[in-house]
This record gives C-alpha cells, sequence and structure tokens, in this order.
C-alpha cells in the first residue's frame, strides 16, 4: 500500500528543517502501511524550484538522506509553503530510487 502525507502553511513562517521533520514524522505515522521506499518534494530557493528527495527502504532511510544534503540552506524560512511526502509499495518489478 502507499501512503501520503502533505504540509501546508500559510502566512507562517516556518523553516525547511521544520518542514522537512513534519513531512518524515507524518510517513513514520503511516509506516504500518507496508511499503519499500519513501520520498518527499519541498520548495527549493528559487520560484518554481522543487527539491526531491526518495530512496529505497524505510522512512529512517529518507530521513538519513535528507541529514546529509550538506549543500542545502536548512534554516530557510518559508511564509508560505506547500511539501508532500509518501511512500510506496512497488506492485511489480524492483523498487526503484
Amino acid at each position: 500500500m502507499c501512503g501520503i502525507f502533505a504540509y501546508l502553511n500559510y502566512l507562517t513562517e516556518v523553516d525547511r528543517q521544520t518542514i522537512a521533520d513534519i513531512l518524515t514524522n507524518g510517513l513514520k505515522r503511516l509506516e504500518y502501511r507496508g511499503y519499500d521506499s519513501a520520498g518527499l518534494a519541498i520548495d527549493g530557493d528559487n520560484d518554481k524550484e522543487v527539491l526531491i528527495y526518495k530512496e529505497v527502504g524505510k522512512v529512517a532511510s529518507l530521513r538519513k538522506l535528507i541529514e546529509e544534503q550538506k549543500q542545502i540552506n536548512w534554516n530557510k524560512t518559508f511564509v508560505s509553503h506547500c511539501g508532500m511526502a509518501h511512500t510506496r509499495w512497488a506492485t511489480h518489478g524492483q523498487p526503484s530510487p
């Protein structure tokens, strides 16, 4: 089964790290559903830029991948932002990142 979790802040300043934490915590709560990979999408630094992170494995693997992204400014704040995270289960074939 797949799980989807989204987070939207509107006219409330929130930093990118908090947004990523909220999204991965949301996925963690869906972990019982069975899946083989996880990912999330959050706003980048420029208009229409989206940062996408995906990883084969559990939410912990996705969190580790995000923590390794040292070039990203995780303290950047957004007054309005929409982020989405998902878990997926490959119904046929091998899981792919």
